[in-house]
């Protein structure tokens, strides 16, 4: 990231009235937006030193100050995400420091704001599939659909402790396979019907992606739009029907 926006943005957290762990949410905030990446405790609490917003950090005290911290959600792996109205507030008070700004787009295919608790990289899936499918360029759009479908099932079983299950070698299994495993109800039980979506949607991205005489018309988009809807919905609230 350019030094001299984080300079100017960590100038304006030292010359706040901010707490040792508000700082720490404002810098996560920042990383994770202008990165796109979701920083962990130590990228932070670097980030903190280096800028000299504080000298000498206790770094196992400020891990549990963000760990009781209301806005902070904090992953296993010891990542640190924000809830969304502290986004939002971040945003207001200090986008004016990202080094881009994302351009509005509106929800051409999906709504952003059902997506908004999760992931940041699901987030942004989202947002490359609504700006595709509005900048006209729709064999994108349906590449983009397909790799959101496609992390939404890999989510679903790492959540479970299952990834096992459509791995091999280390490696997860291509999408035909991972549609195969979630269709069988071994795990999951999907809608009736899904399964054809599933298909659907895939041969739509592989024919965006490798289909050599066809390009990807807006009409095919639109068949599909409502029905990905409905699959992503139930991609998102998967429910394990078995004890795991």
């Amino acid at each position: 990231m350019p030094t001299t926006k984080i300079n100017s943005f960590c100038e304006a957290l030292a010359t706040a009235p901010l707490q040792e762990v508000e700082i720490a949410a404002a810098v996560a905030w920042y990383l994770a937006e202008s990165t796109g990446e979701t920083p962990n405790i130590e990228q932070i609490a670097d980030v903190i030193e280096q800028q000299a917003l504080r000298s000498r950090l206790n770094r196992s005290r400020l891990r549990e100050r963000l760990k009781a911290n209301r806005v902070v959600i904090i992953s296993k792996d010891g990542t640190v995400r924000l809830k969304l109205a502290a986004k939002a507030e971040y945003l207001a008070t200090y986008g004016h420091f990202l080094q881009r700004m994302m351009p509005e787009v509106a929800d051409h295919v999906l709504e952003a704001s059902d997506f908004m608790s999760l992931r940041s990289y699901v987030q942004k899936l989202v947002y490359q599939v609504n700006a595709s499918y509005g900048a006209m360029l729709y064999d994108c759009c349906a590449v983009m659909m397909r790799r959101l479908t496609e992390v939404l099932i890999i989510d679903g079983y790492e959540e479970f402790g299952i990834s096992k299950e459509i791995t091999a070698d280390g490696d997860y299994i291509p999408l035909s396979a991972l549609i195969g495993k979630i269709s069988s109800g071994a795990h999951f039980k999907l809608g009736r019907g899904q399964k054809a979506v599933l298909e659907r949607v895939k041969s739509l991205g592989d024919t965006a992606a490798h289909g050599r005489n066809y390009i990807t018309k807006r009409v095919d988009i639109d068949e599909v739009k409502s029905e990905y809807r409905r699959l992503i919905a139930e991609l998102q609230a998967l429910k394990a029907v078995v004890a795991i």
